[in-house]
């Protein structure tokens, strides 16, 4: 059980770890440049374990989706909700 089992607990803590600090609806959630760099340094080390594991192939997928992923969180001005409420708010104001 000694894989599975570390497989399991790397999850459960990777998991866990997402749902306090980066969920959208979590109480303890990051902000601005921090939250960006939680993300890019999760989805690097779950990169990093898919080469670790010779999926060459899948990391590199993988790496590829989650970049274009964030351009395009960013280029819609969809990765912080607390920014698109403080939009709406200006907005609704004029």
């Amino acid at each position: 059980m000694g894989k599975v089992g570390d497989g399991f607990r790397r999850s459960t803590l990777f998991l866990t770890a997402w749902g306090f600090w980066a969920a959208p609806k979590s109480k303890h959630r990051i902000k601005g440049w921090k939250l960006w760099a939680y993300k890019a340094m999760a989805f690097g080390l779950v990169t990093l374990a898919l080469g670790a594991a010779c999926k060459i192939k899948s990391a590199l997928v993988f790496a590829g989706v989650v970049l274009i992923n964030l351009i395009l969180l960013w280029f819609w001005k969809r990765f912080e909700p607390t920014v698109l409420n403080e939009i709406n708010k200006a907005q609704t104001k004029n």
